[in-house]
């Protein structure tokens, strides 16, 4: 798909720039991933130590 002399470190590297058959895999890892860090964000804990959506409770 790189063509001949490509080495799997260059590739990995970023030093090749992608073919274009790979476009829709791509497109496809980079949607699932900013889907992850969305959900991620989400669910992270405030500096105030509560969790989103966490309602105070009184001490008994």
């Amino acid at each position: 798909m790189y063509g001949n002399g490509v080495t799997f470190e260059t590739i990995l590297a970023g030093e090749v720039a992608a073919p274009a058959p790979a476009a829709p895999f791509l497109q496809a890892v980079a949607e699932i991933s900013r889907e992850a860090q969305q959900q991620q964000a989400s669910q992270e804990i405030p500096s105030d130590g509560k969790k989103a959506g966490a309602e105070d409770k009184p001490r008994e």
